[in-house]
């Protein structure tokens, strides 16, 4: 039994690497006697994987889920043209995420001997804890609004792997806090993750998977023996062992609040414009069907104050390692280079938020790339992309209209290996029980639709989302993993009045990946994008998801 719970932990430590990227996984339809060896494996490994969930104590979870006052729906209405003499109002911020005195002069560490781990990578034992500083780890923040005095919108880009529901909310509740004491509207709060493997862990993956495997139920164990007869009903705030920090998470998460509020305080009046550039010479999809979004887009935005910045907000799909998973260097990888390029090239504020990038790297193109020269290739990548940015030439007048809605929407949780990871308290999310026993769970997560203008419309995604699911096509039955078709219509499709439609990808939460269901391998033949994934069903939960909220918006819009 030793040696195969032993096998169990080092297949669960093994998954856990689910954090790093890994190789395209392009494979065939296993034969019938295959699949049924694998049917097996998959039984006998969730079995005993389930096993030892429902051994460890668990944070206390209910089977209700009540909606925080931290969930902003957005507008009950939306306008399908501007306000009498509208225009834009926009500002923006930016500020380091890390404290003082974490770092000397020349770079080196010199922040908390323990409980301060780099992202990006799973260790067994070791912990990544950081060495030294390259450049820096940042939140950047836009708010907006269309002087329709209907609120503000403000999108926070901060320089992190993850971050999970719980953490946003806490951010949106200080900015909350603020807003109501100095009676501003604000309709919607908005955090995404930029998706470093390279930054301070604030997701708490990054502390050592065997500590989190036994360390935290032997603590809660010890402060209550009753822990694992009451199962689920466990007391709260039982665990110690995960991969971030408390008082750190506190700084970053005032900080990015701080940063909001800034950028609410910088409001001023401007025109917006949105263009697009050819970016597949920058992206590889590593994974079939090898879909990309083909552009990378920017709204810029021209003040009337012709002695203020222009503020360029990007969006881009590639993922960001340019140090790969393991590093010990902290850095804000290639977008911080794009920004040091547009403030200096452009004279322009920068922000990014990343769309759908499940199995989408970086790509350079040819004559380009430098063999073992990963510092300067990363710094090269970031302003290459700043440099495509500023040759857009086809921008279009945004009319001034922002329309918002949110609606949150549940995924059961099919991966027992995250299930194990939620419940040992590695990483924190917004859950509840699917049933009155047992082990199974439901994430409670959000997205959200938004309109700008007349012809423009982006989804929100919390997670890393396969651009099949965004852009279609599904793999075809025929030489699907599965053998099935999957029918269903592409995120980019379903915006009111064919507006063009692009994404906003790891915001407001982490949920896992979200491939298509029927290019799903088996969990013990496990890929990258496999194993971090929570559920099976995400894909297929996000769809239904965002058809339903855009339904009710036509609704609300005609009533």
């Amino acid at each position: 039994m030793k040696k195969l719970l032993a096998i169990v932990l080092c297949a669960a430590i093994l998954a856990g690497a689910t954090f790093i990227p890994a190789a395209a996984t392009n494979v065939e339809q296993p034969t019938r006697l295959n699949r049924l060896l694998l049917n097996v494996g998959d039984f006998a490994v969730i079995t005993i994987v389930n096993i030892l969930t429902a051994l460890t104590p668990a944070p206390r979870t209910t089977r209700t889920h009540i909606t925080p006052a931290e969930f902003l729906p957005g507008h009950d209405v939306f306008l399908d043209e501007p306000a009498a003499d509208a225009q834009w109002h926009l500002g923006y911020a930016r500020a380091s995420l890390i404290p003082e005195g974490w770092f000397c002069e020349d770079g080196y560490w010199t922040g908390p001997e323990q409980g301060i781990y780099v992202a990006g990578n799973i260790e067994f034992l070791d912990a990544k804890v950081p060495t030294n500083l390259l450049d820096d780890m940042v939140v950047r923040a836009t708010a907006m609004h269309d002087d329709s005095g209907r609120g503000v919108t403000v999108f926070a880009s901060v320089d992190a792997y993850a971050l999970t529901s719980p953490n946003v909310r806490r951010i949106r509740r200080q900015v909350m806090d603020w807003a109501t004491a100095n009676d501003i509207e604000i309709v919607s709060i908005n955090v995404a993750a930029i998706h470093q493997h390279s930054v301070i862990d604030t997701l708490g993956m990054n502390a050592s998977i065997l500590g989190a495997l036994f360390v935290n139920p032997l603590n809660a164990l010890l402060r209550n023996p009753l822990n694992v007869m009451r199962g689920w009903f466990a007391t709260d705030d039982v665990f110690r062992h995960h991969g971030t920090d408390a008082a750190f998470m506190a700084h970053f998460n005032t900080t990015t609040a701080a940063t909001i509020i800034a950028a609410i305080e910088n409001l001023e009046p401007g025109t917006l414009y949105y263009g697009y550039a050819d970016a597949t010479d920058l992206l590889y999809a590593k994974r079939r069907p090898h879909v990309t979004d083909e552009n990378m887009h920017r709204f810029r935005f021209v003040p009337n104050d012709t002695t203020s910045r222009e503020t360029w907000l990007a969006n881009h799909h590639a993922h960001s390692t340019g140090l790969g998973a393991g590093p010990l260097t902290v850095t804000g990888d290639w977008s911080y280079y794009t920004e040091h390029w547009v403030n200096t090239h452009a004279d322009a504020n920068f922000q990014l938020i990343l769309g759908a990038i499940s199995a989408v790297a970086r790509h350079f193109p040819e004559g380009t790339y430098i063999p073992d020269e990963r510092v300067q290739n990363m710094i090269n990548y970031g302003e290459m992309v700043a440099q495509r940015l500023d040759s857009i030439a086809n921008e279009t007048l945004v009319e001034p209209i922002l329309n918002i809605r949110h609606a949150e929407y549940r995924i059961p949780i099919t991966n027992p290996l995250h299930q194990l990871l939620f419940r040992t308290g590695m990483v924190e999310t917004t859950a509840v029980r699917r049933n009155l026993v047992g082990v199974g769970m439901d994430i409670v997560t959000e997205a959200a639709y938004m309109e700008l203008g007349t012809g423009l419309a982006v989804v929100f995604a919390p997670g890393e989302v396969c651009p099949a699911v965004m852009f279609g096509p599904s793999i075809p039955g025929s030489i699907a993993y599965s053998g099935r078709d999957f029918e269903f219509t592409p995120l980019a499709h379903m915006a009111r009045g064919g507006r063009r439609t692009i994404m906003f990808g790891v915001i407001n939460d982490h949920s896992g990946y979200y491939q298509l269901p029927n290019d799903i391998m088996h969990f013990v033949r496990f890929g990258n994008e496999e194993i971090n994934q929570s559920s099976n069903q995400a894909a297929q939960r996000l769809l239904t998801a965002m058809e339903e909220l855009i339904a009710g918006i036509d609704c609300a819009a005609n009533s």
